[in-house]
């Protein structure tokens, strides 16, 4: 085999000058652990071990991308308050410029001492297609089955409610107006 022997007993590099093919294809050899040939501790740099620790860094890189991308996915606007909502006005869902699902309630929720009822795409809602919870003065679309407003296309849509003071006439309603896409 060619190489030189060191007073250790373990093999020095075989010289560019001389045969390798020996050694490469000696079937005695193999990687013993790691910085080691044969029990006999090497010098210089280590790949094997830089090359893991890359390789670690990288995978950690690429998880933590990863985990704030579905933070990112996931957290779309979460407050119901859009610029420029009325006071009268505590919330409204879907949440103004939202893609949501077909299915969905439309609701509007509204300051104590208000009611209303909801138009959508222009077209006002019938009064017995209407909920209104009195205790949490939500306006919801309730449709029954053959409703124009049991189902929605996909697409932009927007949803107004007109809203007044308890016990004022239907005349003295205000609205507020806001859209959403569904798929």
């Amino acid at each position: 085999m060619g190489g030189r022997a060191r007073t250790d007993r373990c093999k020095e590099a075989v010289p560019a000058s001389q045969d390798a093919t020996k050694v490469v294809s000696d079937p005695g050899r193999s990687h013993v652990g790691k910085g080691t040939v044969r029990g006999c501790s090497t010098t210089g740099n280590h790949v094997g071990e830089n090359g893991r620790v890359v390789r670690r860094l990288v995978m950690t890189l690429i998880a933590a991308v990863a985990v704030g991308g579905l933070v990112f996915a996931f957290s779309g606007p979460t407050q119901e308050e859009g610029p420029g909502m009325p006071a009268a006005i505590e919330s409204v869902f879907p949440v103004p410029g939202n893609l949501e699902l077909r299915q969905v309630k439309i609701v509007a929720d509204l300051a104590t001492g208000y009611t209303g009822y909801l138009a959508i795409d222009g077209t006002e809602v019938p009064e017995d297609e209407i909920q209104f919870v009195d205790a949490l003065n939500t306006v919801t679309l309730a449709p029954g089955p053959d409703s124009d407003f049991a189902t929605f296309e996909p697409g932009s849509h927007c949803a107004t409610v007109f809203y007044r003071q308890i016990g004022q006439p239907r005349a003295n309603s205000t609205s507020y107006r806001w859209c959403f896409r569904l798929h």
